[in-house]
């Protein structure tokens, strides 16, 4: 099929969302979050989703998403198991609106579900010419380093920091395992392999299937120095927060974001010139061989981002025709 326009693709998820029972304005900010996961290239975190997101929601029984614990810079949200991508919205709106006034807020919240693209959050921090940090947790699926036993979620940690409009944003957004849930999906669906030494099956014994990996656990990434990275992250998201240390499939998760406006040290202006003059300098750094530029973080995604907004997205048509047709 030909390449389907972000737009477009946001309303077929709306559409999808609000059949299954999802209220308007919640079905507006999980599309919004999937379509921006497809345009820079997330596509693990992206609409393939929708079907797994309808079916938690029939599923979990919710309540109303309240803040339970206020203070000045920071606020306690218990989300009732509603959807995590609706949860960690309203959470990076609470830290804007306190940072904004207080210079920096920390927000957490408990009985959340898969908040989807982490980044997405912490770039409606960078926006607002702030900081953003986040991290959340999952239902176990990676292991300590050395073990076959699934302890930790994928846990992925996000950072967006304003820039220059003449440079690029930056924003790092990566899972702290070897491999995320959303690839061992892809793969399945589409006959892939995992490469070696990524992923065990339920019996702890090593496995190249996608499938078997879903029911038995992955490493986490770099070795004892992401699982360490991985047990500070767990810590952050179930200790501090008071949600479920290890939570069942679907619910009760944990997530935590940040907010840091630079003006509470320096004026934003300074702040942005001066990561422009790392930026600078990381792009004229001396290449090994055969490298033809230095990227930052997040620059791949945000060009094709930026590509995708122009040309359209470009999906599995069976996908969209089962999204489009399924009532």
């Amino acid at each position: 099929m030909p390449p389907i326009q972000a737009q477009k693709l946001k309303q077929i998820a709306i559409s999808y969302l609000e059949r299954s029972g999802i209220p308007s304005d919640h079905a507006l900010i999980i599309a919004d979050v999937l379509v921006e996961a497809e345009l820079r290239g997330k596509s693990t975190h992206g609409v393939i989703r929708l079907e797994g997101i309808r079916s938690r929601y029939q599923r979990v029984q919710r309540s109303e998403i309240k803040v339970v614990r206020r203070l000045a810079n920071h606020i306690l949200i218990d989300g009732g198991n509603n959807p995590g991508y609706v949860v960690g919205y309203l959470a990076a709106q609470r830290a804007i609106g306190l940072a904004r006034r207080n210079g920096s807020a920390m927000v957490g919240a408990f009985n959340t579900t898969h908040c989807g693209m982490l980044g997405y959050y912490t770039d409606m921090i960078r926006r607002e010419d702030m900081i953003g940090i986040a991290t959340c947790n999952c239902y176990p699926r990676v292991t300590p380093f050395g073990g076959v036993e699934p302890i930790f979620g994928t846990n992925p940690l996000s950072v967006a920091i304003p820039t220059k409009d003449e440079d690029p944003p930056l924003l790092f957004d990566a899972s702290l395992a070897s491999i995320t849930n959303g690839q061992l999906m892809l793969m399945g669906e589409k006959g892939g392999r995992i490469p070696p030494g990524l992923a065990f099956d339920e019996r702890g014994d090593p496995t190249d299937d996608p499938k078997k990996a879903l029911s038995g656990a992955v490493r986490p990434f770099g070795g004892h120095k992401g699982y360490g990275l991985m047990f500070i992250s767990q810590i952050l998201t179930t200790a501090l927060l008071g949600a479920t240390l290890t939570p069942p499939i679907g619910r009760e998760y944990g997530f935590l974001i940040m907010a840091i406006n630079p003006e509470i040290f320096i004026p934003i202006d300074r702040f942005k010139e001066e990561v422009s003059r790392l930026i600078e300098r990381i792009k004229s750094v001396r290449r090994e061989p055969g490298v033809g530029e230095i990227l930052l973080p997040g620059e791949r995604s945000w060009r094709l981002r930026c590509k995708r907004l122009k040309e359209g997205i470009d999906l599995d048509e069976r996908l969209i025709e089962r999204i489009k047709e399924d009532r």
